[in-house]
């Protein structure tokens, strides 16, 4: 759910409405992520999502999970928010 979350919050953020609508959605969505943060001694990350499947022939066999890239895709789409003043 991290992952679903962020990758809608990068849909919207690149969506450029200013309406209230979108930057309700955007608040929710960061308060969501912010709320399911994991903090540390390693620091501050986030659980990580799939970041590779096999597919359907391996049924589930194959799965990778990345904290390290569910991480960036959240940093990376708080540091746009920011920039683009909604945080």
């Amino acid at each position: 759910i991290i992952q679903s979350t962020v990758f809608s919050l990068h849909a919207l953020l690149n969506y450029n409405d200013n309406s209230e609508k979108t930057r309700t959605a955007i608040k929710r969505a960061v308060d969501f992520l912010m709320k399911h943060r994991i903090e540390d001694a390693k620091g501050i990350h986030w659980s990580g999502g799939i970041y590779f499947s096999g597919g359907a022939f391996a049924k589930n066999r194959i799965v990778w999970k990345s904290d390290a890239y569910t991480t960036a895709l959240v940093i990376e789409a708080l540091a746009k928010a920011q920039k683009k003043g909604l945080l």
